[in-house]
């Protein structure tokens, strides 16, 4: 059973968005997801993002992993995006199981930005 119910999830989208404008997808993890969240847990989003082309073909490569943290509702949130190469590399090892989108049936709403709990 899933106990996201508390969570506003437009916000975390903006808040996810916010910081991580490229992003492709935001799912909720960690306590929310396996059912056991606190008063005081905080929330876990996983996401992966686009890298801008210039930095794909560029001569560095582009940051492949952004951790942005900080506060909504007083509420601790913390995040881990991954750029889609790495996010594609990881579901090829089995690495990325929390990372899968949700399904149109599951999501909150149309916006695939907005973050959603696939563990059901």
């Amino acid at each position: 059973m899933t106990t996201t119910h508390d969570l506003d999830l437009p916000a975390l989208a903006r808040w996810g968005n916010e910081r991580v404008p490229t992003a492709l997808f935001w799912v909720v993890s960690g306590s929310h997801v396996y059912g056991f969240p606190s008063a005081d847990s905080d929330i876990d989003l996983r996401g992966c993002f686009l890298a801008p082309l210039r930095a794909i073909v560029g001569l560095r490569p582009p940051t492949d992993t952004v951790e942005p943290r900080g506060g909504l509702v007083g509420r601790e949130v913390e995040a881990v995006s991954h750029e889609v190469g790495k996010y594609l590399r990881l579901m090829c090892m089995n690495e990325a199981i929390s990372y899968i989108p949700c399904t149109p049936s599951r999501s909150t709403g149309n916006d695939r930005k907005t973050p959603c709990n696939c563990a059901q």
